[in-house]
């Protein structure tokens, strides 16, 4: 962190004016310096004291007198001394510097702050500034524009209070002998998750995710000034009938104390704390766009969920048009093919569906293969569209698709809403299958005679989708024989008698 300097007193002459803005900004860990300046005579070594003129003595950043520098003013040890010459000084920044304010024209308080693009770290001038403050024990020291160190009195962190919002500002160094408070903006970024946007007379302070405004601040004086509320501002007590059983502490006057409440709550639903506000007779705005004006950006980082999926109305306009599919499994169970996965081809059009059972999710492409030349054969028609999840057994089907002439089209990553019509078709199969093994009273690794049951019967059932035709009349254009099924799992007697190995043997 290191400081500019210069004084607004004209220099005439043809010597060069002090300038201690010329070194690169850094902590040392030396306190060690020297100080080489031109002047109009030659040259000189600077050690704190000149021997010249005003114009080309260095000026105290302290008492504000020339000849010396604040590092021997006999006044740095006094705190309660005050600069009673007002001397007009101001301040530059340069590019090659980190600004440090060490001098100013007008006398600012120990609460107010003061934004800095360069600081590399926070510099309050008042250990009052502190939450909790402990002595520093580093070697480091603060360097500023003159190439001067500054030892680091103590270190902590401070919490800036506006009129609407709080910011922390961690690891804040306490230097006695600066004249302000500095506030690197690099750190207040990082360290409040926050943007600040700067114009030609003001800044603006917003959410690094909702982008939405925390804080406005003006230029005062060639800086930008942070506005916080100082100490001398009234305490406020919100919903508390008996102040002294609770500690004093500085609240900033919340335009919307839902929010503050909200954030009482342990982050609770607006609903709620409106509900306990009532009961504890807290006044606030009861404006419905007021009390939910407020995103909070906690909530959407803990408690965020997907948005839903609104369902598609579109429709394939004939047969094979469009055919999703996804694949299945694996199963717990084994079932006795030795299949742990089975897929679906649904037809987009007349939601009739395929199923195909698989002992591995490698043998998904020859069975499309299978099964494109089945259904192109019988109906006569070519499939145009296959949609299904961004599943790593369906890329193997690019090049036979491409090849093919059939479009592909991919679900996004963790959006498996996207291939919503044949998701939920799994799910209509699963649950109809496990009722009729339930029913039946059979093991689990029969389920895929059961699965295959299931989807034979929801071909034939009616559907509100299909204007309650079913997805064989919708394909086929004639009904389903609905009189010859059986009940699955049902008691039979099979006529294997041209199997027996004798004549006597049932």
């Amino acid at each position: 962190m290191s400081a500019c300097y210069a004084s607004s007193s004209n220099n005439r002459g043809g010597g060069r004016k002090y300038n201690g803005s010329r070194g690169q900004s850094h902590i040392s860990n030396t306190s060690n310096y020297t100080y080489r300046g031109r002047s109009h005579g030659g040259r000189n070594s600077y050690n704190g004291r000149h021997n010249s003129t005003n114009s080309e003595k260095p000026q105290c950043q302290l008492c504000g007198k020339f000849g010396h520098t604040v590092h021997v003013c006999y006044h740095r040890f006094d705190i309660s001394y005050q600069n009673s010459q007002n001397n007009g000084t101001s301040f530059i920044r340069n590019q090659n510097t980190i600004p440090t304010m060490v001098a100013s024209s007008h006398n600012p308080t120990g609460d107010d702050w003061y934004l800095d693009s360069g600081a590399s770290h926070h510099l309050t001038q008042n250990e009052g500034n502190f939450n909790n403050s402990a002595p520093y024990t580093g070697t480091e020291r603060v360097t500023v524009g003159n190439g001067k160190h500054l030892s680091i009195s103590n270190t902590g962190s401070h919490r800036l209070v506006s009129n609407s919002h709080s910011f922390q500002l961690r690891k804040v160094f306490h230097i006695p002998f600066i004249s302000a408070n500095l506030i690197s903006v690099a750190k207040f970024c990082s360290d409040n998750n926050a943007l600040i946007e700067f114009r030609s007379n003001s800044f603006v302070v917003k959410n690094l995710h909702t982008k939405k405004v925390l804080v406005q601040g003006r230029l005062e004086n060639g800086f930008y000034k942070f506005p916080v509320l100082h100490r001398n501002k009234k305490v406020a007590y919100v919903g508390v009938r008996n102040p002294s059983t609770f500690h004093s502490h500085r609240l900033s006057p919340v335009h919307n104390k839902v929010e503050l409440w909200h954030h009482r709550l342990g982050h609770a639903a607006t609903d709620i704390v409106v509900q306990i506000m009532q009961s504890c007779n807290v006044s606030y705005e009861r404006n419905k766009a007021v009390v939910c004006s407020t995103v909070c950006s906690s909530c959407q980082m803990a408690k965020s969920h997907r948005l839903s999926t609104h369902l598609s109305t579109s429709r394939a306009s004939k047969p094979l048009e469009l055919i999703h599919t996804d694949i299945w499994g694996p199963a717990m169970v084994k079932s006795t093919s030795g299949a742990k996965y089975f897929i679906l081809f649904l037809d987009d059009y007349s939601r009739y569906t395929w199923f195909y059972p698989l002992q591995t999710k490698d043998q998904a492409l020859p069975v499309f293969k299978q099964f494109k030349l089945l259904v192109e054969n019988q109906f006569d028609a070519k499939i145009k569209c296959l949609q299904s999840d961004n599943g790593g057994e369906y890329r193997s089907f690019m090049n036979f698709l491409q090849q093919s002439g059939i479009l592909h089209r991919f679900s996004c990553p963790y959006t498996s809403s996207q291939n919503g019509r044949v998701e939920r078709k799994h799910r209509h199969v699963v649950k109809t299958g496990l009722a009729l093994l339930s029913h039946a009273s059979l093991p689990l690794q029969f389920w895929q005679y059961a699965f295959q049951s299931a989807t034979f019967l929801i071909n034939r059932m009616p559907s509100k989708v299909l204007n309650n035709n079913s997805p064989y009349y919708t394909l086929f254009h004639k009904m389903p024989e609905y009189k010859s099924f059986r009940v699955f799992g049902c008691l039979c007697y099979p006529f294997i008698r041209p199997y027996n190995s004798h004549k006597l043997q049932y």
